[in-house]
């Protein structure tokens, strides 16, 4: 008695231009191995057994990504594209279909630019920028307290921010007059 014949000879391999299909469309594995009444696990298996399987489904996805790059730089750069218009007409009671057709132009898409330069060049292009600090940072101005549960505490507190914000006060103007922002006799 023979065993049964892996799903590979008889589902996979005969549809490989399916799969093909398949993955330029953008479905994924799992779809299309339950598209083809094939176990996930089995097709796992197959993609390490089977070499030619894996550069199928490696070239479909590369085929797949390759369409998505070429419209994303199409919409990036503005296109063209021609449409036919039919428009019937009567003419002394004769009817005539008249067919036109009409270059259409679909301008840049901003968006579309600022992804492209982001991905393609982001030496230049990108979403943060390097912000190179020399000096001393000393604090934050932030002062992180226990809040007081009593009115002497509440009024202890106050006094100490107050104290505080004026010594931010006299640090700063000191920095403007060394700076020659403010003369030092004002």
């Amino acid at each position: 008695m023979l065993g049964r014949k892996s799903k590979y000879t008889t589902h996979i391999e005969p549809a490989f231009e399916v799969i093909l299909g398949y993955l330029r469309i953008g479905m994924t594995e799992k779809s299309i191995a339950k598209s083809l009444g094939v176990g996930v696990t089995s097709w796992k298996k197959y993609k390490t057994q089977f070499p030619a399987f894996t550069a199928l489904l490696k070239k479909g996805a590369l085929d797949a990504t390759a369409l998505v790059v070429n419209a994303l730089y199409k919409r990036a750069t503005g296109y063209e594209y021609d449409e036919k218009y039919v428009e019937e007409r009567n003419v002394n009671g004769i009817v005539a279909t008249v067919v036109k057709q009409i270059t259409k132009h679909v301008p840049p898409d901003t968006a579309a630019c600022i992804f492209w330069l982001i991905n393609h060049d982001p030496d230049h292009w990108r979403n943060r920028q390097d912000i190179k600090h020399s000096g001393e940072i000393r604090g934050t101005g932030v002062l992180l307290i226990e809040p007081p549960k009593t009115k002497e505490g509440w009024l202890e507190l106050h006094e100490e921010v107050e104290k505080y914000q004026k010594s931010l006060e006299s640090e700063y103007k000191n920095k403007l007059i060394k700076s020659n922002i403010l003369e030092a006799g004002k």
